[in-house]
């Protein structure tokens, strides 16, 4: 996850947490204080990021990576995604349809019900009420009041949705496996099924523009559209190794 265009982090197996403050040309290790693996991390502000990983780990930062202070999480579920609105509402998903929400900045989360108890590994809100959950066997749900219900969203692919991201309060789209992504113009209302040039699954997508996205995943999958998602090509880079997560900036 970055900040801007300098500052960003990275977080992986065992408790690993790498940050940079010069755009990733040089990376410096930090001590998180877990042997958990992580799986997520977002920025709340310039200097105060919240990480997640497994067995309910939430870790939170006010220094940039320096220090790292263990959350309670209310579970010991494996945590997957975390986004955050603002400086002060955030969201986290993970196993067996587990959703927490924070109001003060990840210092306290409370468990929301979200009526499955599918993995969920994705999530995204357009504003500080409308948002979308997504995950296993095609599992996809919205919420319009701060996540307090959930609604389940029906669409013709019975699959794991990895990721969810949206441009602007209309546009969003989910990527899943076997090459899958569904795509909405209207907040989440709906959704309409799209194929791209891989089977590959897609575990990350980010926006750089309302038009213009980039999914990521395995064998070294990248994939670009330039028209909001109805069509994708591909980009090879000479890697087969696995990509997790993307994250980017319109210059």
């Amino acid at each position: 996850s970055f900040w801007d265009i300098s500052n960003g982090s990275v977080v992986g197996s065992e408790g690993t947490i790498l940050t940079t403050n010069n755009g990733g040309k040089k990376w410096n290790i930090e001590e998180s204080g877990t042997d958990k693996d992580l799986f997520d991390i977002a920025y709340i502000e310039s200097n105060t990021e919240v990480a997640v990983g497994d067995s309910g780990t939430i870790l939170r930062t006010t220094d940039n990576g320096k220090n790292w202070t263990n959350i309670i999480s209310g579970t010991n579920r494996k945590l997957n995604k975390v986004d955050f609105i603002n400086s002060e509402i955030g969201f986290v998903v993970g196993d067996a349809g587990v959703i927490l929400k924070t109001t003060d900045g990840g210092i306290n989360w409370n468990i929301l019900n979200s009526e499955t108890t599918n993995d969920l590994y994705g999530v995204c809100f357009i504003n500080e009420d409308v948002g979308t959950a997504v995950g296993f066997l095609g599992t996809i749900l919205r919420t319009t009041d701060s996540g307090n219900g959930w609604i389940s969203q029906q669409v013709q692919a019975n699959i794991p949705f990895m990721a969810v991201s949206f441009a602007d309060e209309n546009n969003g789209i989910i990527s899943g496996v076997s090459g899958l992504t569904v795509k909405t113009t209207n907040g989440g209302l709906t959704w309409d099924l799209y194929s791209t040039p891989t089977i590959e699954a897609l575990y990350s997508i980010d926006y750089i523009t309302p038009n213009k996205a980039v999914a990521v995943g395995s064998n070294g999958t990248i994939l670009n559209t330039t028209n909001g998602g109805e069509t994708w090509s591909s980009q090879t880079i000479g890697v087969t190794k696995w990509l997790y997560g993307i994250s980017l900036f319109d210059s």
